[in-house]
């Protein structure tokens, strides 16, 4: 059995999730400012005290954060590839 029980599992899940991104600044940076800003929320809930009761569980939930500002970066910031799209044709 595994020391560290489930959160090994999970740690392995996202570092296989990770194995194909291409590491370069901008996914680096993109990776590290929403990693931070979730991390911030979890830290510091008392900076969302403010919003309505649903709204400070989904800030500070830490996964939610997260991805919203990984996918805002990942729209927003210059040099994305362009992926073609796929046609499936009935």
């Amino acid at each position: 059995a595994s020391p560290m029980g489930g959160d090994s599992t999970s740690v392995r899940t996202t570092l296989a999730m990770l194995s194909g991104v291409e590491c370069n600044q901008r996914t680096m940076l993109i990776f590290g400012v929403s990693l931070s800003l979730s991390l911030g929320l979890q830290l510091k809930p008392e900076a969302v005290a403010h919003l309505p009761e649903t709204a400070r569980i989904l800030l500070t939930s830490g996964v939610l954060p997260a991805a919203i500002v990984a996918i805002v970066l990942n729209l927003a910031m210059p040099g994305r590839t362009q992926t073609p799209a796929v046609i499936i044709s009935a």
